[in-house]
């Protein structure tokens, strides 16, 4: 599957999940949703149920490895601190996949935030310029 279709159907399954079931509700019910959004669109993924951190002695996430080239990490709260945010893309950064979203289903409004790194090898992008 191409580095863009495969974009796009990850980022409608999140739409696809903040339409069913609005914001606010627990990060389990938007998981076990997007388990069967994913499957519908034919995704290959694995559930990581309690990803643990060290940030403030918290386990802290759920979230989805798909076609082992992103990483998605879902939540439900009002907000997510900056530096939570920042100290999380950078752990991340330090693995293997090359795209990790954020998404947030807390907030007054759908946040989906992402970082890529190293995308021409992953990923399969081309960048243009020397």
């Amino acid at each position: 599957m191409s580095c863009c279709t495969l974009v796009y159907k990850v980022i409608d399954s999140f739409y696809e999940a903040y339409k069913v079931l609005g914001l606010g509700l627990d990060e389990e019910m938007y998981c076990s949703l997007l388990t069967k959004e994913f499957s519908l669109k034919g995704l290959s993924f694995l559930r990581c149920n309690d990803l643990k951190t060290n940030y403030n002695n918290e386990i802290f996430m759920s979230g989805f490895i798909i076609d082992e080239r992103i990483m998605a990490l879902i939540k439900s709260r009002p907000s997510i601190p900056e530096k939570f945010e920042a100290w999380l893309f950078n752990y991340f950064k330090t693995g293997k996949y090359p795209l990790c979203f954020l998404v947030n289903f807390g907030a007054n409004k759908l946040d989906i935030k992402y970082r890529v790194y190293r995308p021409q090898v992953e990923l399969g992008l081309s960048i243009a310029g020397g």
